[in-house]
């Protein structure tokens, strides 16, 4: 039987990260984690050099992570 997957946890001297959270951070453009917008336009937007455009990553409070497990063959 196949193990659950799981995010891979990286310590650091700031807490544990998942990889997709120091990939996130690594953007260099803002995070908003809330758990309501009364107006996406009203989002703070920064350059975001990689997508060469203003961006910014919104994480819902409450939605929690998704991941999907490896395909079984």
């Amino acid at each position: 039987m196949a193990k659950p997957q799981t995010l891979e946890r990286v310590a650091n001297g700031e807490g544990t990260k998942t990889s997709y959270d120091k990939w996130v951070e690594g953007e260099g453009i803002p995070v908003l984690r809330t758990f309501f917008v009364e107006n996406i336009r009203d989002v703070r937007l920064e350059w975001w050099e990689r997508k060469g455009g203003p961006g910014a990553f919104l994480q819902m409070e409450g939605a929690g992570r998704v991941l999907f497990p490896a395909k079984q063959s």
